[in-house]
C-alpha cells in the first residue's frame, strides 16, 4: 500500500512543485513526515491509525524523492550540482543508516514510542531549520522559494 500511494502521489507532487515553490512543497512533505512519525509514536496500536500512517508515509516519501534534488538544483550553481547531489545522497544514506540503527534498537527493546517520537522531534527540528534558513538561501539565489 505504501508504495502504491507513493507512486500515485509522485506525479501530483511534482506538478505542484512546478506550479508553486518546490521548496515549500518539499517542506510540506517534511512536515507530513513529522506528523506520520507522531502517529506511529502515539497511535501505532490502532489498526486504523496505522493504516493512516502508512498512507501518509507514502505521500511524504513521494515528496522527498520527487523534490529534494530539484530544490538542490535551484540552490546550487550549475558547476557544483553533481557534487551537491553526491553530498545530498551521502547525507541521506548516513541518516538512513543512523535512523535504521536507533529505530531498530529502540523497537527491539520495546520502546516504539521513543523510536518514532525521536524521529518526529528530529524531523521537526530539521523542518523548522529549513523554514528559518531556507528563506535566506532562496532570497540570495533570487528564486521565488
Amino acid at each position: 500500500w505504501h508504495n502504491l500511494v507513493s507512486a500515485g502521489a509522485a506525479l501530483p507532487i511534482g506538478s505542484w512543485g512546478d506550479r508553486w515553490s518546490k521548496f515549500w512543497v518539499l517542506l510540506a512533505g517534511y512536515a507530513l513526515g513529522v506528523g506520520t512519525n507522531l502517529l506511529l509514536a502515539f497511535q501505532a496500536n490502532s489498526l486504523g491509525w496505522l493504516a493512516g500512517a502508512i498512507t501518509l508515509s507514502g505521500i511524504y516519501i513521494a515528496a522527498e524523492e520527487t523534490l529534494e534534488k530539484a530544490v538542490a538544483a535551484e540552490l546550487l550553481p550549475r558547476q557544483l550540482r553533481s557534487l551537491g547531489f553526491g553530498i545530498l545522497a551521502c547525507v541521506n544514506a548516513v541518516g538512513d543508516l543512523g535512523s535504521s540503527l536507533y529505530v531498530g534498537w529502540l523497537l527491539q527493546i520495546g520502546l516504539g514510542s521513543w523510536a518514532f517520537g525521536l524521529a518526529a522531534g528530529l524531523g521537526a527540528l530539521g523542518t523548522i531549520w529549513l523554514v528559518v534558513f531556507g528563506k535566506m538561501f532562496f532570497r540570495s539565489a533570487g528564486s521565488e522559494g
